[in-house]
């Protein structure tokens, strides 16, 4: 499933984007390719939480079958569109030890697979609160794609599941390019399906990532070591004999070369283990002579047997799961090292390896040199690609004669010339702009430079290399300048000397060609013309000339010899897949709350791939978008709108639930065009401005919109107050849905009573959010009992007002119930009771604290065992059960509160639902339960209470009072009534952003564009005892002909004292709140509701 939106629609569409799948070859493990040094090098990461099937995926994309293993780095050759390219696939960075590598892993990527487990709907919702936004911190400019894993467990568990549409949905609003499903263990094919895409959306990221702007460096913030943690997760693995024993074997069948060692004694000297499925080399210790060893391809995460080793010369550990260099002691005389493909983030100190002479880092996380290499004189062979390196440094006087840096984040060349031997000098694919650093007389023996794929633009670059004599092999493609009319011909030109240009050899022909645009040849041809036609006049007939190149240039990047930062860009066909999903990336972060905070930027997208130019059919998805993450500060610059267009900010601007008040407009023409209009209906009043400058207005009236002064001054305080408040109310209430979730099971409607609950003593009752009535009934015993319940005091007053005294046997039955009851809590251990308690308290789970101040010392409490008698806990009962209410009283209670619900239910349905205008929206319930919650859920006995009016409650019905129409497209309300379009389903899962998922179907002949306003009440349609919703923000709803579209919506819960909604299915009511100050946040609504019922 390929994603794309169409203008201002939300809706999804299915289409293939990228036509062209990955062709794959030689899927042999990686040790079989290791001689594969291609010039396209891809790299994928996965990325989601753990254990949702990433290794899983990926084994069965190398046809192993779907089989758990270690963390994984695989590392293949594909074709892609006829064209041979190497492919890295990072196993899972989301792993706790991935931690210290996870940025120069993401920073090195060319797309990012997103990945969730179908049956486990939590692991998508950390896509979208968790790894999304680490995408969108860290600066990753690659495109992602979201995977959905195990779809074979779909429909074959009682677990909940991810509807595919809701999948899709999210990895749209997400700013994903693709979304599929696949299985590992019964559909392979799915998966080579969704790396096949994967692979072309990031081969075409690849060929136009020269074009981005470099970005800071990755940081690395951890303390410990990059592989210590790997390292002791493999040495706590089981590694049994019978293991050690395969082991053996296998290094026995790898043993070669037999030889003499330095004690004239023989001995094998080659080891070859590559591919083997090694978790460990110990087996190799008793082979102390070996020379040669290739460990290539196996699962390996350190390499401390080797240290045994001490006449190894040559080392291949390459594609293991190495993160760091040092991971055994040196030998004596190693001379290579191939340490390729695994993730080392680090490049280490080789110091102790003194005779070392090729070093290959290719295909790591390092982000820097370091000064780990200057000891190692010897070394000829240095290979860095493939990693993130953005500075070369540390290679001072080593006698380098080959260096390749190629695919790093190089932005210069400078320190280059500290490498005096170099010969050959690989930095393809770099970020570099100059390769004026480069001079003979620093690298005079210089013959081999490959810089394509950069971003050099002027022709002069290749003029600095005219004086490298021996300089034969060049390599300048894929740079803008190589879009210079003729530009292999004045490379020729300026480089006479040249053997190779771009892989092709320079043939004498050629070099002929490129002289003759020079006119080379032009004075003795005019000289041998007039020689024979002296009275004719000589015309040079030169297809080609110097100044016709100048005249080509002029045309073609209005200035000579430079070809600009991006080269020839196509003419506009419209937003690409990648511009598309980098646009709904925006606004995924501007759901958010913006990057930084409060700022949503719709315009500084980057280079011509990337960017996006915003037009009429944005503005009402990103007006949506920065209302719920309430953004202050929207950048939209120079965008294309009409006058409409800039209307429709202004009249975002103006209301007064919104938290926008900033809007940056510079350079939109637009404005210049609205004028007088704009200022007339701008709300100077709210501390909203507007940034003008080069749209055509006036200076005085870009001075006015500015607004600078003391009413914006209180507005951006204000908005700051109030979303930190906000913020820490709801991290508050959070904390307390423990407690309101046990409180919705037991009051809840159902065909049965739930098992019964424990009495008010407990402390599952004095927990934050439901503490009250026990608090309340505690105060009355202790008015009545004022002295407690002791030894020295057996006589209390009951809760019906007699009188009752306990023996002392019943004291002490009281004293281990209470310990019993502590111990359930998981205050201490059960088995500590009675006197040993007193004695050797273990405090365990931390009581509530309003249980501790109202019984401090718990333990020896005397207020305490009153108020378990005073709640009706019999001492007589059995010790060691848990407290709970009797069974018998309990299910009395529970029938009679659901008879007195029932009963206000029915009230409020007869009504308010007896004559409902429009299919599917009901309102009764939502009043019984706001009548409840003013009742303090005491309903009255013998009779069924009576319904709060609505307007108690701020609460409008449609009908009743006139709503002005919406802004843009046609109300809900009303395309219900008129039976134009349909509700399918609504479910609440919580409340904020994306806590509804409201389905709607068109039943007209035509597309509809559905208005669900802001203020709309969502009710539960039985006596669920959670959160009535209110939507937050207003939405524009684009529905094709015969459809049915899903949208998430962002809603406000209504008071702090219910559970949220956890899946259940709810209801659309004829009711709207329109108090627009009150909307502007989540704590204002809470305070004007809780006021309503009487709360604090």
């Amino acid at each position: 499933f390929w994603l794309t939106s169409a203008g201002a629609s939300s809706a999804l569409f299915a289409r293939p984007l990228y036509r062209r799948r990955a062709s794959l070859r030689n899927m042999s493990p990686p040790a079989r390719i290791e001689d594969a040094r291609l010039d396209r090098c891809l790299h994928i990461c996965l990325l989601g939480d753990p254990g949702v099937g990433h290794s899983s995926f990926l084994h069965s994309y190398r046809g192993e079958g779907a089989h758990r293993g270690l963390i994984e780095s695989i590392v293949t050759k594909v074709e892609l569109d006829g064209e041979a390219w190497q492919v890295r696939l990072t196993d899972n960075l989301g792993a706790p030890y991935c931690d210290s590598v996870r940025a120069a892993a993401l920073s090195s990527a060319h797309l990012v697979l997103l990945c969730f487990r179908l049956d486990a709907p939590e692991s998508l919702q950390n896509l979208k609160e968790r790894w999304a936004p680490l995408l969108w911190s860290s600066g990753v400019e690659a495109p992602c794609c979201v995977a959905g894993l195990r779809a074979d467990l779909r429909g074959s568990t009682a677990s909940a599941e991810v509807p595919a549409e809701l999948g899709r949905l999210v990895a749209e609003r997400l700013g994903a390019v693709a979304y599929d499903e696949c299985s590992a263990v019964d559909d392979p094919e799915s998966v080579q399906r969704v790396v096949g895409q994967a692979l072309a959306i990031a081969k075409d990221f690849y060929v136009s990532q020269w074009q981005l702007v470099p970005r800071r460096r990755p940081g690395n913030d951890d303390a410990e070591s990059p592989g210590l943690a790997l390292e002791r997760l493999v040495a706590e693995r089981e590694h049994g004999p019978q293991q050690e024993e395969e082991d053996m074997e296998l290094v026995k069948k790898g043993l070669s070369v037999l030889g003499r060692t330095p004690t004239r004694q023989h001995a094998y000297l080659r080891c070859d283990l590559a591919g083997a499925g090694l978790l460990s080399v110990a087996a190799l210790r008793r082979f102390e002579h070996l020379q040669f060893v290739n460990v290539s391809g196996n699962q390996l995460c350190t390499l401390e047997p080797l240290g045994a080793l001490k006449s190894m010369l040559h080392l291949n550990a390459s594609h293991n799961n190495l993160m760091r260099t040092q991971t055994f002691s040196p030998p004596n005389y190693l001379e290579s090292a191939d340490l390729s493909y695994n993730m080392i983030a680090e490049v280490g100190d080789w110091g102790a390896h003194q005779y070392l002479q090729e070093l290959n880092l290719r295909g790591n996380f390092i982000s820097d040199i370091g000064p780990g290499l200057l000891s190692n004189k010897e070394l000829r062979s240095l290979d860095l690609s493939e990693n993130n390196i953005s500075a070369i440094e540390y290679l001072d006087n080593l006698g380098l004669r080959f260096l390749c840096l190629a695919h790093n984040k190089l932005q210069t060349l400078d320190g280059i010339e500290s490498v005096a031997t170099l010969l050959t000098l690989d930095v393809r694919h770099n970020m570099i702009t100059s390769i004026s650093a480069l001079k003979n007389q620093d690298l005079p023996r210089l013959r081999k430079l490959r810089v394509s794929d950069n971003r050099l633009t002027l022709i002069t670059e290749v003029d600095g290399l005219a004086d490298f004599q021996y300089l034969c092999d060049l390599e300048m493609s894929a740079n803008p300048l190589a879009n210079l009319p003729f530009f292999e011909s004045q490379v020729r030109h300026r480089l006479p000397r040249l053997r190779s240009l771009n892989a092709s050899p320079v043939a004498a022909e050629d070099k002929v060609k490129s002289e003759v645009i020079y006119g080379i040849d032009v004075e003795a041809r005019e000289e041998i013309f007039k020689g024979l036609l002296p009275k004719e006049d000589f015309v040079d007939r030169r297809m080609m000339t110097e100044e016709g190149l100048a005249s080509l240039e002029l045309e073609k990047f209005g200035k000579q010899g430079d070809a600009g930062p991006y080269g020839v860009q196509a003419d506009d066909p419209g937003r690409t897949p990648l511009q598309d999903a980098k646009f709904r990336q925006r606004l995924a972060m501007a759901r958010a709350g913006g990057e930084p905070t409060g700022v949503a930027d719709f315009t500084n997208f980057g280079p011509p791939f990337t960017s996006v130019a915003i037009g009429d059919e944005d503005v009402s998805d990103i007006l949506e978008a920065a209302a719920e993450g309430k953004v202050v500060r929207l950048v939209l610059g120079a965008a294309k709108l009409s006058n409409q267009g800039i209307l429709d900010v202004v009249a975002a601007l103006s209301l007064p639930s919104s938290s926008l008040l900033h809007v940056d407009l510079t350079g939109c023409p637009a404005v210049g065009t609205v004028g007088k209009e704009l200022l007339k209906s701008f709300p100077f009043g709210r501390g909203c401005c507007i940034e003008a400058a080069g749209t055509g207005l006036p200076e005085d009236a870009i001075v006015a919109l500015r607004n600078h002064g003391e009413a914006q001054e209180l507005a951006e305080q204000f908005a700051a107050q109030e979303r930190q408040r906000t913020e820490a109310m709801i991290q508050d209430y959070m904390s307390e849905q423990e407690a309101l979730e046990d409180v919705a099971d037991e009051k809840c409607s159902r065909e049965a009573p739930p098992p019964p609950p424990p009495p008010l003593c407990h402390p599952l009752k004095w927990r934050r959010g439901v503490m009250g009535t026990a608090q309340a009934s505690f105060a009355a015993c202790r008015a009545s009992n004022p002295g407690g319940l002791s030894a020295e005091c057996l006589s209390m007053r009951m809760k019906n007002g007699s009188e009752v005294t306990y023996s002392i046997n019943e004291y002490e039955s009281f004293c281990a119930l209470r310990d019993t009851m502590l111990a359930e809590w998981g205050y201490m251990e059960a088995e500590i009771v009675g006197e040993a308690m007193k004695e050797a308290p273990r405090p365990g789970r931390a009581l509530p604290e309003a249980f501790v101040a109202a019984f401090d010392p718990v333990e020896t409490s005397s207020d305490l065992l009153c108020f378990m008698a005073w709640e009706g806990v019999d001492p007589n009962r059995d010790r060691s059960a848990e407290i709970r209410l009797p069974q018998e009283e309990w299910e009395a209670q529970w029938s009679e509160h659901q008879e007195r619900c029932e009963a206000l239910s029915s009230r409020a349905r007869a009504q308010y639902d007896g004559s409902s205008p429009a299919p599917a929206v009901a309102s009764g319930q939502l009043v019984a339960h706001l009548t409840y919650l003013c009742l303090r859920g005491e309903l009255p006995e013998g009779r069924a209470a009576d319904p709060r009016l609505p307007t108690a409650f701020g609460l409008k019905r449609i009908g009743e009072e006139r709503r002005p129409p919406p802004r843009r497209g046609e109300d809900l309300h009303e395309a219900l009534l008129t039976q134009r379009v349909g509700i399918e389903d609504i479910v609440g899962t919580g409340f904020g952003k994306e806590s509804v998922s409201l389905r709607l179907v068109n039943l007209a002949g035509e597309p509809l564009k559905i208005a669900i306003r802001q203020g709309s009440v969502l009710q539960h349609g039985d006596w669920q005892h959670r959160q009535n919703l209110l939507v937050s923000v207003d939405y524009i709803v684009h529905i094709p002909e015969g459809a049915s579209v899903l949208k998430l919506l962002s809603t406000y819960c209504m008071n702090r004292s219910l559970a949220c909604p956890s899946g259940g299915a709810m209801a659309l009511t004829e009711f709207y709140f329109e108090d627009a100050r009150t909307l502007a946040s989540q704590s204002l609504v809470w305070d004007f509701f809780e006021g309503c019922f009487g709360g604090p």
